[in-house]
């Protein structure tokens, strides 16, 4: 009985999160919402139920990744269409690709209870790849990602080949081989 008691406490929070976010956008932005509410409604209410699940104890990892996206989707699109930012959710639509690359890290940490290769390696090239398109979506960098891609694929090698050196360093850190249980003995054979 008391277990039930939290999970209403649970719901009614997430309830209230969003709720309350989205009292504020509505509040604070100076156009009408009209039919872009239903698509924030749609993405909350989705993200909410596998948080919801998430945290009761049903596939944690999946339902943690996915209620966050999902989650921070409805946030983006509320927020472009209230026009709360200067950009269109076209200009800023990489931000999705980072937060998909960021969500994975604590989908991982629930599954393993530490950071693992698996979750880790995705996470970090989707955010890589988040930041990169979002640079030339926002035209901080001035030149078209086709001419960026011509003159400088390459580099896709140098990021791969130094996240397999780091992820190596990372597994050898977790492994901490003993290369000798008997040190005495050694010790005394080296000085016969």
């Amino acid at each position: 009985m008391k277990h039930d008691k939290n999970n209403i406490l649970l719901a009614a929070g997430l309830l209230f999160i969003f709720g309350g976010i989205l009292l504020l956008v509505h509040l604070t932005s100076d156009i009408f919402l009209g039919m872009y509410i239903l698509r924030f409604l749609l993405f909350s209410v989705s993200g909410g139920i596998a948080l919801y699940l998430a945290l009761t104890g049903t596939k944690p990892a999946f339902f943690i990744f996915t209620g966050l996206f999902l989650s921070s989707c409805s946030l983006l699109f509320l927020i472009t269409d209230a026009r709360l930012l200067p950009y269109s959710l076209h200009e800023i639509w990489p931000l999705l690709v980072v937060l998909s690359g960021l969500f994975l890290f604590p989908a991982g940490y629930v599954r393993f209870r530490k950071l693992q290769a698996a979750y880790l390696v995705p996470g970090l090239t989707l955010t890589g790849l988040g930041f990169v398109f979002l640079c030339f979506s926002l035209d901080i960098i001035k030149i078209s990602f086709a001419d960026f891609a011509r003159t400088w694929w390459p580099i896709i090698f140098i990021i791969f080949g130094l996240a397999l050196v780091i992820l190596f360093f990372y597994m050898q850190k977790q492994k901490q081989p003993v290369f000798c249980e008997d040190s005495e003995d050694d010790d005394e054979e080296d000085l016969q």
